[in-house]
C-alpha cells in the first residue's frame, strides 16, 4: 500500500470507482493466482471464488502471456509457469473494502521484483470472482 498522508483518499477512490465504471470489462478489477492455487480451490472456469488481496485492471493482463504478467505485476519470475487464473471480481468492491497500492513498478510485497506499471489495489474484503479463464504452463490469459 502507498502513503496516504496527505492524500483525499475518498476522492481517489471515488474516481477509481469511476473508472471501474467507464468500461467494466477492461478496467474493471481482477485476480490473477497461480495454477497451483486455481488448484487447491478445486477452480474450474465459470465457478465463484471469494478472493481478496491484490487485483489488477483486466486490461492489463487479458490475451498476455503468462510470463509477461509475472513481469507486469511484478510477481516473482516462474510464479505462473504453471499456469494461472484469471477470476473477475462479481462486484467492484466498496471504498472500505479496498486500498490504495499505486502501480506495479513498486514493488507491493517485499521479497517482489517491481513491475512494469499496471494499475493494483488490495482488496481487504472477501469479494466473490468467477474462474474466467484457466491458462496451462505457457499458455495465455
Amino acid at each position: 500500500m502507498i502513503p496516504t498522508a496527505g492524500l483525499n483518499v475518498a476522492k481517489i477512490k471515488q474516481n477509481i470507482e469511476a473508472y471501474w465504471l467507464q468500461d467494466p470489462k477492461m478496467n474493471g478489477p481482477v485476480k490473477i493466482i497461480s495454477a497451483a492455487r486455481a488448484a487447491s480451490l478445486g477452480a474450474r472456469p465459470g465457478q465463484v471464488i471469494p478472493v481478496g488481496g491484490c487485483v489488477v485492471s483486466a486490461k492489463f493482463v487479458l490475451g498476455r502471456p503468462l510470463a509477461t504478467v509475472e513481469k507486469i505485476l511484478g510477481l516473482k519470475t516462474g510464479e505462473l509457469s504453471g499456469g494461472g487464473a484469471l477470476l473477475r471480481l462479481n462486484r467492484f468492491p466498496k471504498p472500505n473494502e479496498f486500498d490504495l497500492a499505486g502501480y506495479t513498478n513498486v514493488a507491493a510485497y517485499p521479497g517482489y521484483p517491481p513491475g512494469l506499471g499496471s494499475n493494483q489495489w488490495v482488496v481487504n474484503a472477501s469479494i466473490p470472482a468467477t474462474v474466467e479463464k484457466l491458462a496451462g504452463p505457457g499458455g495465455t490469459l
